[in-house]
């Protein structure tokens, strides 16, 4: 991932953030969207809760029993073959 670092000035705009920016040229243009750390960390962390909800710890036992399955290097062959 690249950085930008940014000056004092801009630092104070993005801390004050609590959620999402869009972030602007001078004409307004969209360049992106920044998101606070603690933020996307908020939502990461809700994301593992919800998947923790939906898949029982029986059936995670259930699919490690399970026969097959590949390896990351296994996966990352194959991918570089498409």
């Amino acid at each position: 991932m690249s950085q930008i670092f940014v000056d004092g000035s801009m630092l104070a705009k993005f801390a004050s953030q609590t959620g999402e920016v869009q972030v602007c040229d001078g004409s307004g243009r969209v360049l992106g969207v920044f998101v606070p750390a603690s933020e996307a960390d908020r939502e990461l962390r809700e994301l593992y809760e919800d998947a923790r909800t939906r898949i029982t710890d029986e059936e995670l036992e259930r699919a490690r029993q399970q026969p097959g399955g590949y390896t990351t290097a296994e996966v990352l062959e194959y991918l570089r073959t498409l």
